[in-house]
């Protein structure tokens, strides 16, 4: 069913859509799912309406301070930004379908930003429509079989080094790759 608000996770757990069409609702307001704990697991959910606000990073998903924590599998639409890690380490963020408020290019929020997050893996993810999916001071991640089409950048580095990006497709976006003030970074396979 549908389920209306927001959510604070402070603590392990797993929220998992036992069937498709489980929705999470922000209704517009704020960021939808803040997750300030490891261990922490969304699977199989589809979290619309965030809020509209840059100067507070309105998203369907913040995840911040943790490790080990897994998002998959779930569908984000009517989102300002999407996926937001920051200093977040091994975890995984795979097989998601990812888009932006339907507002001009420049507009939109990041589909998918990582913030000194650290030996990740980025996998199978799938952006639509989004503004860039950008990795700022973030070290040894792996970007691997991912999708972007209609975005701004594709793949914005900025000061981030051993990262390892492979085999990703990206069409119709403003630029493809782009490293910033980045080092060490491996890119093989990508269209």
């Amino acid at each position: 069913g549908v389920y209306k608000g927001s959510i604070v996770i402070k603590k392990p757990i797993s929220i998992i859509g036992k069937e498709d069409g489980v929705i999470i609702d922000g209704e517009g307001t704020g960021t939808v799912i803040e997750i300030d704990s490891a261990y922490v697991t969304l699977k199989n959910l589809t979290i619309t309406g965030s809020g509209d606000r840059h100067d507070k990073l309105d998203a369907a998903v913040k995840l911040s301070n943790s490790k080990q924590s897994e998002i998959s599998d779930c569908i984000i639409k009517d989102s300002l930004f999407g996926i937001d890690v920051s200093m977040t380490n091994n975890s995984i963020i795979s097989n998601n379908y990812i888009t932006s408020k339907d507002v001009d290019l420049g507009l939109r929020g990041d589909g998918l930003r990582l913030w000194y997050s650290n030996e990740n893996i980025i996998k199978k993810n799938k952006l639509v429509k989004s503004r860039d999916m950008v990795v700022w001071y973030s070290h040894g991640n792996v970007i691997s079989e991912n999708f972007g089409e209609h975005n701004r950048y594709s793949l914005h580095f900025m000061y981030a080094g051993k990262n390892y990006v492979t085999n990703n497709t990206y069409q119709f976006n403003s630029v493809g790759i782009f490293f910033m003030y980045s080092k060490d970074t491996i890119a093989i396979g990508n269209t």
